[in-house]
């Protein structure tokens, strides 16, 4: 806002006040210049230090909420998240892969399901579904195919 007029980026400054660099701004958000306060970082970024003029994309493997300094939460599961991933916006690994570990970064941290088995999208498990009778499974199927 106007009311930090002379205050530098990176820094907030309270209406009235002649030192442009009162306050330093927090982890977790921004201050462009002219900051009379701190501006929460938006869900898909972090800000690990303070004194920062902009928020930067959440690093890859974790989800950022808003106001997020330093990301704690990896992604979950059965998804990959790349870099400025916001909570609930993980990507699911394509149908026929997996991934049992949290923390993936993109579609090659997810693997082929099994030989003799099928998985859906964002599956967990490499032996999500048997494959049924009479059909047939290779490494990284979607779905059964008839034999």
């Amino acid at each position: 806002s106007s009311d930090g007029a002379d205050c530098s980026a990176g820094y907030y400054c309270e209406k009235g006040s002649s030192d442009p660099q009162q306050h330093p701004c927090t982890a977790g958000n921004m201050c462009v210049a002219g900051s009379a306060a701190p501006i929460g970082c938006l869900a898909g970024q972090e800000q690990p230090e303070t004194g920062q003029a902009v928020c930067l994309p959440c690093r890859v493997g974790f989800t950022c909420s808003a106001d997020t300094a330093t990301p704690t939460t990896q992604c979950p599961a059965g998804h990959y998240c790349p870099a400025g991933t916001a909570p609930a916006a993980e990507r699911k690994c394509q149908a026929g892969t997996y991934r049992t570990e949290t923390g993936g970064v993109s579609q090659d941290s997810c693997s082929d399901c099994d030989k003799g088995y099928y998985c859906d999208e964002g599956s967990t498990t490499a032996t999500q579904h048997k494959c049924e009778a009479g059909n047939y499974c290779v490494a990284g199927t979607e779905q059964s195919k008839q034999a």
